[in-house]
């Protein structure tokens, strides 16, 4: 069942593609896609299109900061989805940035970062995208090391909105996230990294980015059933997230790992057994 969250920004992002009309094919193709990850069926999905027609037009964004941004990334990519971001689309990008506390050049950033890439770009154009991806990257990296050194003195709320914030970058956190992952190091002050790994699993879920799977995978320990017990919480994040990027039920318990490792052993292995860096 979706979570009010996941609602909202459904809801949010349904209501910005019908900024200039109903609802084109490739829209359409990206909201039902977008909703199959967040786990709502077709009949549901029909029902808010629906009550979005009627007028229930309004977007509310989260009061969270990387919450915020996240949704804001969702609202560009659903902007982008045929190619072109048009005036009206990127004015309200901008007033909706503004109201979140994003400046000016993170909105640009944004849109860059949805829109393909064109031969015509001027090289100064390709020159200020560079500098704002190194600057992001940066940023990221930034980010993952003060996780390492500071998690153990946050308390949990505090621990799952540092790696939301991480993973409000969108696209460009995959990586990043997927390096901490792998990763033996445990925090400063912690023996066991099991728990920034299953939050690390939580976010790559919501990001539903594909390179995540073969990792995702060997989290659970496909066919290895060494600890089942002391890695049975990592285990059950994994299973889930896999679940929604590959829009399968898998629940975070023994019958979603169960129904993880099978998915992987009669379909994943054969198209994602491969590392993404």
């Amino acid at each position: 069942m979706m979570d009010d969250q996941a609602l909202r920004d459904l809801h949010n992002v349904i209501v910005f593609a019908m900024l200039d009309g109903d609802l084109n094919d490739k829209e359409c193709a990206f909201i039902e896609r977008l909703a199959s990850r967040m786990g709502m069926d077709q009949a549901t999905l029909d029902d808010l299109c629906r009550q979005i027609r009627d007028g229930h037009k309004s977007i509310s964004m989260p009061k969270s900061p990387a919450d915020a941004e996240k949704a804001v990334q969702m609202l560009a990519e659903a902007a982008a989805v045929d190619g072109t971001i048009s005036t009206p689309e990127r004015r309200l990008l901008q007033r909706i940035c503004r109201h979140v506390g994003l400046d000016e050049q993170h909105v640009e950033m944004l849109i860059e970062a949805v829109l393909p890439a064109s031969d015509e770009t001027p090289s100064v154009d390709a020159d200020a995208r560079q500098a704002a991806d190194d600057e992001r990257d940066r940023r990221l990296e930034a980010m993952s090391q003060e996780v390492y050194e500071r998690f153990a003195s946050w308390d949990a709320p505090a621990r799952a909105e540092k790696l939301h914030a991480m993973a409000a970058h969108g696209a460009a956190a995959v990586i990043p996230l997927l390096r901490m992952l792998e990763s033996y190091r445990a925090p400063d002050g912690m023996d066991d990294p099991q728990e920034l790994k299953s939050l690390i699993t939580e976010e790559l879920g919501g990001l539903a980015d594909e390179r995540a799977i073969y990792y995702l995978a060997q989290q659970i320990n496909i066919g290895d059933l060494d600890d089942e017990s002391t890695s049975a919480n990592l285990r059950g994040t994994a299973a889930a997230a896999l679940g929604k990027i590959v829009g399968q039920p898998m629940s975070p318990d023994a019958e979603g790992i169960a129904a993880a490792r099978k998915w992987w052993r009669d379909v994943g292995r054969l198209k994602h057994d491969r590392l993404a860096f």
